[in-house]
């Protein structure tokens, strides 16, 4: 089976919304996973991670990098099609209007949860992509090999093959993007040296 190339257009706003990602909110099966490949401190370090009390309850993570977001009478609920809603557990919802409220983007590795998000028009992301916004902050120095982190959250994640295409054409763009960049500015300090 021959699997379709990725959109170039979506791959170019991912690497626009993995850029300019500075809060996330993350479910606890991307704080397991993320933790499994020795990300998330870094992750944590990179951006605000928010969660609600129930899902870093699910996680029994006592020391996470995540901040809780506010008490959950404070969320105007989100009514994802019935079928979704079904599919979620009362700490998801939590998180998804938490999410919702605070207009940031999700992560999840929850199928059901990131089909609600994408029905709230939440703009969401899985652990692997995580990985690509630590390249993308330039914060991958410190949170080991990124071949080894690959390997990990591909090991914990399980995801299909299109997820890991994608994903991978995410991280070749922002590698070109920075290329790109350390090219420009050698290009105009070459330039300003001739002047």
């Amino acid at each position: 089976m021959v699997v379709p190339a990725p959109d170039p257009q979506r791959i170019l706003d991912d690497v626009t919304r993995l850029r300019s990602a500075g809060s996330l909110c993350i479910d606890a099966s991307s704080m397991i996973i993320c933790n499994k490949a020795g990300i998330l401190d870094p992750l944590g370090a990179c951006c605000r991670l928010f969660t609600v009390e129930a899902v870093l309850a699910e996680t029994g993570y006592t020391d996470a990098p995540v901040l809780l977001l506010p008490a959950p009478n404070t969320f105007t609920p989100v009514a994802p099609e019935d079928s979704l809603a079904r599919a979620l557990s009362a700490a998801d919802r939590l998180l998804l209007a938490g999410a919702h409220a605070a207009g940031l983007p999700l992560v999840s590795d929850d199928r059901a949860l990131l089909a609600a998000a994408a029905a709230a028009g939440l703009v969401h992301f899985n652990a692997l992509m995580m990985l690509n916004l630590l390249f993308a902050h330039g914060a991958m120095d410190g949170a080991g090999g990124p071949l080894e982190v690959r390997r990990l959250l591909l090991k914990a994640g399980r995801y299909h093959r299109d997820v890991v295409a994608y994903a991978d054409a995410v991280r070749l763009a922002i590698s070109a993007g920075a290329i790109g960049a350390q090219s420009a500015a050698a290009g105009r300090a070459a330039r300003a040296g001739r002047e």
